[in-house]
């Protein structure tokens, strides 16, 4: 999450899937943009950014009402945000073939959501022939029941169709799943 890679989401051009990711816990649009603003020094690592803008997404600012319960669904969405606008990340993640896929170092619930978001998106980029379309079902009601279990998600989800459409998928499709 901490790869500094360019892409949209929601409307704005962020550095990561962090970055992006610390600043959606807020409504305030100031707060979302100054962590957007935070960008990668010169000679900073990846790492370092991460964990840069991780701190600067702890301030004490009111969080989205239902932070607990849409969290997972916002790492979903922007991490599908940053896979369909580059098709060498797509590519290195089907490369996986159905290798399990453990999430990156982090606390240990999201080194496990992370693995699951991953292995989602995978399941997802595959052509629908080679699809399973049992894995994905299960995938969504993992999400779904996270979401209910921690009151619900009650405001819209972030991200734009046309942001988070894999190439030669309808927009529609991809509103449908969000």
């Amino acid at each position: 999450h901490g790869q500094t890679r360019d892409f949209m989401f929601d409307g704005v051009q962020w550095q990561s899937v962090e970055q992006c990711f610390q600043a959606m816990k807020f409504r305030d649009k100031v707060m979302q943009e100054s962590i957007r603003q935070a960008r990668k020094y010169f000679c900073e690592s990846d790492w370092l950014h991460g964990n840069r803008v991780w701190e600067l997404g702890q301030v004490q600012k009111p969080l989205r009402p239902d932070w607990e319960a849409a969290k997972v669904d916002i790492m979903y969405l922007i991490n599908r945000a940053k896979y369909a606008q580059h098709a060498d990340l797509r590519k290195a993640l089907l490369s996986t073939g159905t290798a399990s896929i453990e999430g990156c170092a982090s606390t240990n619930i999201w080194q496990e959501w992370n693995g699951k978001i991953q292995t989602r998106i995978r399941e997802e980029l595959r052509p629908p022939e080679s699809r399973d379309p049992a894995e994905i079902a299960r995938q969504v009601r993992m999400f779904e029941q996270h979401a209910r279990r921690n009151g619900g998600i009650s405001m819209p989800l972030p991200g734009l169709p046309h942001e988070l459409a894999f190439p030669g998928e309808p927009e529609a499709a991809v509103a449908e799943e969000a």
